[in-house]
């Protein structure tokens, strides 16, 4: 079982041979607040059953079906327009850092 700093970010931890990564999609994506994913590895070394049993202790025992359509919302669109937000996400940050760059001082 490898654990990584959560600033390893998704992709990277999971190519870095994380079993498991809780990605608070809150924070990242446009899902709800409180919401999160559980990402497991292709390759995870974690049974089955482990995860089974670990999710209870941080799963609540009334979920909202509010914040799962906002986690399914999230997903989808970052697997539809995921690529051109992304683009257009560094477009805004380079244009962000040019202005700045201007500011005397």
């Amino acid at each position: 079982l490898k654990i990584l700093p959560k600033a390893a970010g998704l992709a990277s931890s999971l190519d870095l041979g994380a079993d498991v990564v809780v990605q608070s999609t809150h924070k990242m994506l446009g899902s709800l607040t409180q919401s999160a994913m559980l990402h497991l590895s292709k390759g995870s070394m974690l049974p089955e059953y482990a995860i089974r049993k670990a999710i209870p202790l941080v799963q609540s025992s009334s979920p909202s079906y509010i914040l799962m359509a906002s986690l399914d919302a999230a997903r989808w669109q970052m697997a539809n327009e995921g690529e051109y937000l992304g683009s257009e996400l560094f477009k805004l940050a380079q244009t962000t850092r040019e202005r700045l760059r201007e500011i005397p001082g």
